[in-house]
């Protein structure tokens, strides 16, 4: 069985077997490429400005809503 073609942390060339197929062992094993990863749209060209705005307002009238409720 043939050695494993990858290099330890100080340089020096592993120990381990090769696994079947490849010329390095299993810690050395090559990651697969996932490929590009998935762009989601920004969620600010979804709505207009009044829309925003609109979200803005409701968020923070809950804020005072349950800051004044809390207190209680």
């Amino acid at each position: 069985m043939a050695r494993c073609s990858g290099k330890t942390k100080a340089g020096n060339q592993c120990r381990r077997p090769a696994v079947d197929s490849s010329k390095y062992c299993s810690m050395h094993q090559p990651k697969a490429n996932p490929g590009p990863k998935p762009e989601f749209p920004d969620w600010r060209e979804q709505f207009g400005e009044n829309t925003q705005a609109l979200i803005g307002l409701a968020i923070i009238g809950v804020i005072v809503l349950w800051s004044m409720t809390k207190g209680r």
